[in-house]
């Protein structure tokens, strides 16, 4: 069975945000250094040969990173990001591909380089927003969508989503309605502070490199690193929705 939290309700929600946002261009010329910011990672892992809705648990606690390398028969299946500006309000979230094969063998999160590292070849969805508080906006010229977070107090070390709220002009099932998330998943998407450096690795071949900018030129996106580069017009897999507004 394919599950992804992220094809669920949250990831739902973002689809119904930058459902036009796809045909909405939005043309946007800025640099963003990633030492600007922090990175908190969501991961779900599942019990493999677990049944039911014991399958998929939260792979961390409050904030403590387990070594999921170090448990028998559980891997990470999904990894998200969220970006939060050391000293400003922006925001990135990144999605990551959905395209793997779940079998017994470790998949692409389940490497000892992950333990270290974000691979920015890993990424699917770069999305753009707003923090003011513990809310975070994405908007575009369609929708805003606000998600609350609840921050653990232990020097800012995890954030979880607690409700999402959608006002669009479209009609749908969650369009002005308040909902939250603990009432939808048994498990809490928390976001954990994490050391994990962003970083591209192309090939097995080309040497890891340390992501230093995301460029934003038009309606290109490219992530920048000291010798390589992922450039998103190339890319067919790697959208980016640009709000900064």
């Amino acid at each position: 069975m394919k599950y992804y939290l992220k094809n669920r309700l949250l990831l739902i929600s973002l689809t119904l945000l930058f459902s036009c946002g796809n045909a909405y261009k939005i043309t946007t010329i800025d640099t963003v250094n990633v030492s600007d910011y922090n990175i908190y990672v969501f991961r779900l892992c599942e019990k493999i040969r677990v049944e039911g809705s014991t399958r998929f648990l939260s792979c961390d606690i409050e904030c403590d990173a387990t070594d999921i390398l170090a448990i028998n028969d559980t891997q990470i299946r999904e990894e998200l990001y969220l970006l939060l500006e050391k000293t400003g309000n922006k925001v990135i979230y990144l999605t990551t591909k959905t395209d793997r094969s779940f079998d017994l063998e470790p998949d692409i999160f389940n490497t000892k380089a992950h333990k270290n590292y974000v691979f920015a070849n890993d990424l699917e969805n770069v999305y753009f927003g707003l923090q003011k508080q513990n809310t975070i906006f994405f908007t575009n010229k369609n929708e805003t969508l606000t998600f609350e977070m609840t921050e653990t107090i232990n020097n800012s070390c995890a954030y979880t989503i607690s409700t999402l709220h959608s006002k669009t002009k479209d009609d749908s099932p969650i369009n002005n309605k308040l909902v939250r998330l603990s009432e939808v998943y048994s498990i809490p998407i928390r976001f954990m502070a994490s050391k994990r450096i962003l970083a591209l690795q192309p090939t097995k071949e080309i040497t890891l490199d340390t992501v230093e900018t995301i460029n934003l030129n038009g309606k290109r996106i490219i992530i920048k690193g000291k010798r390589n580069s992922i450039d998103g017009s190339q890319r067919r897999r790697l959208k980016y929705h640009p709000e900064f507004n």
